[in-house]
């Protein structure tokens, strides 16, 4: 019996999947295992995944023919084993060390949270199954994040950790032909998620950039195949183009204001020293003033949210 699953989703990613799947599978311990969905990948990842798995017993992987990112995430959460998922660990990503102390940091959040929560941090999220099957990934492609966390706003439970990144790209840089797929992919997926029109053009114009000026003109063919899809509601406020951003960074906490705003002292003997320095930016025992409820160096600057 596992506690924990760490969900990974792969698609055509062997030049980086061993590499990342290592960087987890040599820090958690057997409380955990990792989970591989596999959308159906032509590149050696498989070989790769049987090869890992003959290696370590913790590791298992599906292969699978999900449409999108949104439904293979949805997937690992349906056949994790664990009562804890981790989240949005990708496989062109490596991880330090830091893994175990995120979770750590989890249980002692839940002993003054008393309802399921999503914990949100860099590049890694974990929360209940229970809860990623009430309020689960919905089908949709790059963006399927965003989609989440608005419903799990609406329902007060997400908590947005701020901390130091322990995990690093390790994958391909995107072309440009790339780039511009995934820009209108975005863009339509904003509005499948129940953006409205008005507001997205509101909001593109008012914060003009490349970017936002190729959104501004995929924005009614995207619209309108949104429609065809299939659009999905969204909680009363959340229609408009911009709202999430302004609630993730209204969310954002490091962890001493965590502590000091649940009134807890985490138990930082439960943390290793790359754990303390990743949550309060502590080197060579140093506190720099937590305990009065600063913020960790981390938190001065916003990370913009990753799928």
């Amino acid at each position: 019996m596992v506690t924990y699953t760490v969900s990974v989703c792969n698609y055509n990613m062997a030049g980086t999947l061993e590499r990342s799947l290592r960087s987890i599978l040599d820090q958690v311990d057997d409380r955990f295992e990792v989970l591989v969905v596999d959308d159906g990948s032509t590149d050696g990842s498989i070989g790769i995944l049987e090869s890992l798995s003959a290696e370590f017993d913790g590791l298992r992987y599906v292969v699978s023919d999900n449409e999108n990112v949104g439904a293979a995430r949805a997937e690992g959460v349906r056949r994790a084993n664990g009562e804890y998922v981790l989240t949005q660990l990708d496989a062109d990503d490596q991880y330090d060390e830091g893994i175990l102390d995120f979770v750590t940091v989890y249980h002692e959040l839940e002993r003054a949270i008393d309802r399921e929560f999503y914990l949100s941090g860099h590049g890694i999220n974990v929360a209940p199954r229970s809860l990623l099957l009430d309020i689960p990934y919905r089908s949709l492609g790059y963006g399927e994040d965003r989609d989440l966390w608005r419903r799990l706003l609406a329902a007060d439970a997400l908590v947005r950790l701020d901390h130091e990144p322990f995990n690093e790209s390790v994958g391909y840089d995107r072309g440009l032909r790339d780039r511009v797929a995934v820009t209108y992919e975005i863009t339509e997926v904003e509005f499948r998620s129940g953006v409205t029109f008005e507001s997205f053009l509101r909001d593109r114009l008012r914060s003009p950039s490349l970017r936002s000026l190729v959104q501004l003109a995929f924005a009614p063919v995207a619209f309108a195949n949104a429609v065809r899809a299939g659009r999905y509601e969204q909680p009363p406020g959340f229609e408009r183009m911009g709202a999430l951003d302004d609630a993730m960074a209204a969310a954002r906490r490091s962890l001493p204001e965590l502590e000091a705003e649940l009134g807890i002292d985490v138990d930082e003997t439960a943390l290793s020293p790359a754990g303390r320095r990743i949550f309060y930016g502590e080197r060579d025992g140093a506190r720099d003033g937590r305990r009065r409820g600063q913020s960790s160096p981390a938190s001065s600057s916003d990370s913009s949210p990753r799928r």
